[in-house]
């Protein structure tokens, strides 16, 4: 749930924070000079790296990848996409390692691809592993602190495990290792409430879409509630937990009386974590309708499947819900 917007959302996100970079690599030229790419890390753009389940479609530009589904099954894609040393000695403060990923994590029957990023700091002598991406989606920022590095010079190793199945891949580009410009930066995306009820009853005020474009994780949230132009109501929703570059969905804990027609609802964000965020892109609204009551005595009978294979049936859950 947290992920909902993470994606599409993220890729404006690196422009928005970037400062200080100490590194950055976008493959444009290949596999640039000093790293080492195994047999199964490809370079080139969607059209030939991409595949029928494994489109890695979104990015028009070169990128590194790894595609498990394109050689069919009984073919086993492991390997790693190393660097060269990266000097961070003169790097202070909090910085973060960012790159577009696309990152599916299909697990395939049960056979359990992994996407490591791995660090060294003697030369490539010994790796730790500083990243084991869950993230699922396709082209999108991800982000993770990586300040203990300063002052050293490291290598980073990218790599790739299909978990002896046909599973499907990894796709990276736009490495860049740099500061983050805002720390407390949340942004509203969006209001979902209950679009109509009968006239007269009353419901949950609904939710929003809070979008967390600062270093520091969101964990509390100060919102105002205004419904047809009249009374804020004001409320601190705490216990979240929304880290740099993710989104998550929160409940507003008021509720709404729906009235014959149409209602105005707005929603604004005023503090994060205690304080006024960085920038002013803290509002959302919609609206509802009340409408009258059915025949009485008719009822109503909705139907959903779903199936542990099916990617798009949580669809038919969010529709009950809102029903």
């Amino acid at each position: 749930m947290k992920n909902l917007f993470t994606l599409l959302l993220a890729v404006a996100a690196l422009s928005l924070n970037a400062q200080v970079t100490y590194y950055s690599e976008d493959f444009e030229a290949g596999v640039p000079a000093g790293w080492t790419a195994d047999a199964a890390w490809q370079y080139g753009k969607t059209a030939a790296l991409g595949s029928t389940y494994f489109a890695l479609t979104g990015n028009t530009t070169n990128f590194m990848a790894v595609n498990d589904d394109k050689p069919g099954t009984g073919v086993s894609s492991v390997g790693s996409l190393t660097t060269g040393a990266i000097d961070l000695t003169a790097a202070t403060g909090q910085f973060m390692l960012f790159f577009d990923s696309f990152w599916v994590n299909g697990d395939d029957s049960g056979n359990d691809e992994t996407a490591h990023v791995e660090v060294s700091t003697d030369g490539g002598t010994t790796w730790n592993l500083f990243w084991d991406l869950t993230k699922t989606g396709k082209w999108g920022l991800v982000a993770k602190d990586c300040s203990a590095w300063a002052g050293q010079t490291i290598m980073l190793r990218f790599s790739y495990n299909d978990g002896n199945g046909w599973n499907f891949g990894w796709g990276i580009d736009n490495l860049r290792i740099g500061e983050v410009k805002f720390q407390k930066e949340a942004t509203l995306k969006g209001y979902v409430g209950y679009p109509k009820a009968i006239i007269g009853k009353t419901l949950p005020a609904g939710k929003v879409v809070v979008f967390n474009n600062g270093a520091q994780a969101i964990t509390d949230l100060s919102l105002s509630l205004v419904v047809n132009n009249g009374a804020p109501q004001t409320f601190t929703v705490s216990g979240l937990n929304i880290p740099f570059l993710e989104s998550g969905i929160v409940e507003l804990p008021a509720s709404v009386t729906y009235i014959d027609g149409d209602q105005d609802v707005a929603v604004s964000i005023t503090k994060v974590n205690g304080s006024a965020d960085d920038l002013s892109d803290n509002d959302a609204s919609g609206t509802i309708t009340g409408v009258p009551a059915g025949v009485p005595g008719k009822k109503i009978l909705v139907e959903e499947a779903t199936g542990t294979w099916c990617t798009w049936c949580p669809r038919g859950a969010v529709a009950l819900d809102r029903m």
